[in-house]
């Protein structure tokens, strides 16, 4: 938040956080990726491509929590773009 005098704005900005998950693609080993929380939820490629839909399912990324860790479906552009790959930024 930024301040003005006595009134407080929303800041805005365009960097998206982002969370480390284990990506067990639907063919080929798991990779330790960052991901945002719109691939993490399915409503973004997960290679991090900006293609228009569709999208369809390309395997799951797993967080970790305090106990089992959590799964989540994820998909990729239908055109087969390149998954990510260990150790890189998913969004390029």
């Amino acid at each position: 938040m930024t301040r003005s005098g006595d009134d407080y704005s929303p800041m805005t900005t365009s960097v998206q956080a982002t969370t480390t998950v284990e990506y067990r693609p639907v063919q080929g080993p798991p990779v330790k990726i960052e991901v945002t929380s719109e691939q993490l939820h399915g409503r973004a490629c997960i290679a991090g491509t900006d293609h228009p839909k569709p999208l369809v399912p390309a395997g799951h990324v797993y967080t970790g929590t305090a106990g089992a860790p959590l799964g989540w479906a994820v998909v990729a552009c239908a055109d087969g773009c390149t998954p990510p790959e260990e150790g890189t930024d998913s969004e390029h």
